[in-house]
């Protein structure tokens, strides 16, 4: 699924949101690095993904989230949460120069439409304080756990079946 979005409010550029099935490739985990910045897990979760969601403009990356499914890797959330059958959206991303523009809200809505509408039921995973906290409630989602990692709490979402 490719979705081009116009300019917003006078901006002048336009970007592409598109949907991939598979783990992430490698050249992509790079530019979703540089976006997101020192992230030991980054690597390991990019190959649990069973798809990926990237926001395009101007010829690069801009945004990025993954469907990441169910693993033991050190870190990893499934040994917290009452959901281990269940691909959790994360790995959020969005260039700070494109914030404010719906990326974020974008790619995970394609990416729980993507996977609802294969008959599965993504979760999420966010610290309580998250930007995510903002988009999961605008879609729809509904905390239903909650979990303390590396001493910080976080919520447990499920996102709402494909409509």
């Amino acid at each position: 699924m490719t979705v081009t979005a116009p300019p917003a409010g006078g901006l002048l550029a336009s970007w592409t949101l598109s949907v991939h099935a598979g783990p992430v490739p490698a050249d992509v985990v790079d530019d979703v690095a540089r976006l997101r910045g020192e992230d030991p897990r980054l690597a390991a979760r990019a190959a649990h993904a069973s798809a990926h969601a990237r926001a395009q403009a101007e010829g690069r990356l801009v945004g990025f989230c993954l469907a990441e499914e169910p693993n033991t890797a050190p870190g990893a959330s499934w040994a917290h949460h009452a959901f281990p059958d269940r691909p959790e959206l994360g790995a959020l991303v969005v260039d700070p120069a494109w914030r404010g523009r719906g990326l974020g809200r974008g790619l995970v809505a394609a990416l729980a439409g993507h996977l609802t509408g294969a008959g599965r039921v993504p979760i999420g995973v966010t610290a309580t304080d998250s930007r995510a906290v903002a988009i999961n409630r605008w879609l729809g989602a509904r905390v239903v756990g909650a979990f303390v990692r590396d001493g910080h709490e976080r919520w447990v979402w499920e996102f709402p079946a494909a409509g």
